[in-house]
This record gives structure tokens, C-alpha cells and sequence, in this order.
């Protein structure tokens, strides 16, 4: 997420930026093959206004490493969706975006639409755009808008509130969770002030309420 060489340099480690990274890497997939080896793994990535050459090179280092998708979050405009989008233009991986903090409206902090979002992506190779480190209201509020707009994959992972004091419980955030796979989400998960009871929560109002389901 934080390990490329703009990050790094901050504490003279951005030459390291490649040990960092398929650290990182190598950490996601051991975990995922001791639980299950049919789970795939997102190479995430921060580009944090870095975006360009070095985010090709980092996106081109996790795809080689062993990620099965690219992951870039916490998007906050349309102009980094894109940017995003054309750095990784010719890594060979699905693409996904997590944008990130929208506002109560469930539109993009600078105010932009969700539909002018995917507006300004079309001829981009775009997989799935998924909602992250938003509170679940927002979130109830721009799905639908996003599922009538965008043929890709959809989701979800949401803010719950600080570690010390969540304002969404494991139970509330699967009743959330419940209806954004009503409203078409494919993914869902967690971001800040989540943690494992909140993903089995989710896990386990998936399987009642279809077997078989597309969500891992």
C-alpha cells in the first residue's frame, strides 16, 4: 500500500522499495495459501498523487510477484481514477479501484457524480470499482447508482469507525452487507475500524442468504 519509492524516501528506505514491496507481497500469499488456495490476492497501492512511471514499475513488481489482481485505493477523484487506469494500462492483471471517502451523498469528496466517474473512465480497461473507507450509508446510497452505470464488477469496503470505539458493529455492517449484495455488490469487505469478527459477520449473512454466491 505505502511501499513505493515517494513513500520510502521518507525515511531513506526508497531505494528498498522493491524488498518492501514483494514483502508485502510474499506475506498476503503465504497467509492466503495456509487458509484457502482458490482465494486470490489484490496487489494494492496508494499512488497518493504518484502515479506515472514509478506506479507502472510498482504494479509491474506485484504482478509478477504472485498478485492476482491489482487493487489501486483510495482514489479520490475522477482525474486519479484515470490516472490510475493509464499507469497500469499495460500490466496484465484485472484492475480494480477503491475510491475512497465518499460523501454523504455518495458521491466523490470534491462533489463529483458517480456517474460522472465512470463517465470519465469509459475506454479505460476498468474490471471493478469498489467503494472503500466510507461509512455504510454513503456507501447504500451510491451502489445502485454505480451498478446502473457500470457493467464491471462492484463492492464495497467500508469504514466502521475508530479501532477503539466502532461505530458500525459486526452485526449492523452484515445487515449492510446483506443489502448491497441486493443491490448487485460482488465484493465486500472491511477497511479502518474493521477487523475479523466484522468479515465473518459478513461471511455468514452471505452464505444465508445464497450458497454458492459469487462473494468470498
Amino acid at each position: 500500500y505505502c511501499t513505493g519509492p515517494s513513500f520510502l524516501d521518507r525515511t531513506g528506505e526508497g531505494a528498498r522499495w522493491r524488498d518492501y514491496s514483494q514483502a508485502g507481497l510474499d506475506v498476503a500469499l503465504a497467509a492466503r495459501d495456509a487458509i484457502n488456495r482458490d482465494a486470490y490476492v489484490a496487489g494494492g497501492m496508494y499512488p497518493n498523487g504518484v502515479l506515472g512511471r514509478e506506479f507502472t514499475n510498482r504494479a509491474r513488481l506485484l504482478a509478477d510477484g504472485g498478485a492476482d489482481l491489482i487493487l489501486v485505493e483510495f482514489l479520490p477523484s475522477a482525474n486519479e481514477c484515470v490516472g490510475a487506469a493509464e499507469a497500469c494500462a499495460e500490466i496484465d492483471l484485472p484492475l480494480f479501484l477503491g475510491v475512497g471517502n465518499l460523501n454523504e451523498d455518495g458521491n466523490l469528496a470534491d462533489e463529483t457524480s458517480i456517474e460522472t466517474l465512470v463517465s470519465a473512465l469509459q475506454g479505460h480497461r476498468i474490471d471493478g470499482i469498489l467503494f472503500m473507507c466510507t461509512f455504510p450509508p454513503a456507501i447504500s446510497r451510491a451502489l445502485p447508482r454505480l451498478r446502473a452505470s457500470f457493467s464491471g464488477f462492484i463492492g464495497a469496503y467500508p469504514h466502521a469507525g475508530l479501532p477503539s470505539n466502532p461505530e458500525y458493529t459486526p452485526g449492523v455492517l452484515a445487515e449492510h452487507a446483506g443489502a448491497w449484495k441486493e443491490m448487485g455488490a460482488q465484493v465486500i469487505g472491511g477497511c479502518c475500524g474493521t477487523g475479523p469478527p466484522h468479515i465473518a459477520a459478513v461471511a455468514s449473512a452471505r452464505v444465508e442468504q445464497s450458497a454458492g454466491s459469487d462473494l468470498r
